[in-house]
């Protein structure tokens, strides 16, 4: 039986849990600014790829928008889940959070009771919930 004893070895963190733990542990105000630089990145990169396509290069452009906003989904979103807790303790993001979830539940109730699209609503319903959570 002294494979019942056995101490498991723990293996090493990946880089993303790695660097996950370290920006939990940033306050508030630093979690914003993390949140904030790479948003300076993408967005200048979106309006670089409309000045590409506006030159007549349209296949560059294109994947320079689909890039950015691959980023933005991917990246920016995961970070924002990481460092959403301590930015809801500066009062002024947690007003404007508030502020955005009360508008998002008038836009999908006047939705539902104009029989509007129903994915329409589902999407308003998603983003109250990614807020909120």
């Amino acid at each position: 039986m002294p494979a019942l004893f056995r101490t498991r070895l723990r293996g090493r963190m990946t880089f993303a849990a790695t660097a996950r733990r370290k920006i939990q542990q940033f306050g508030p105000y630093k979690s914003l600014a993390v949140l904030l630089v790479p948003l300076l990145f993408v967005e200048p990169v979106k309006m670089t790829g409309i000045a590409f396509v506006g030159l007549g290069h349209w296949a560059g452009g294109a994947c320079m928008i689909v890039g950015a906003y691959a980023a933005g989904i991917l990246f920016i979103d995961r970070l924002y889940r990481v460092v959403k807790s301590k930015i809801y303790t500066i009062g002024w993001c947690a007003s404007l959070a508030q502020i955005i979830q009360a508008r998002l539940a008038r836009t999908r109730r006047m939705l539902q009771r104009s029989h509007a699209d129903p994915e329409r609503v589902e999407h308003l319903k998603q983003l109250e919930d990614k807020i909120s959570t």
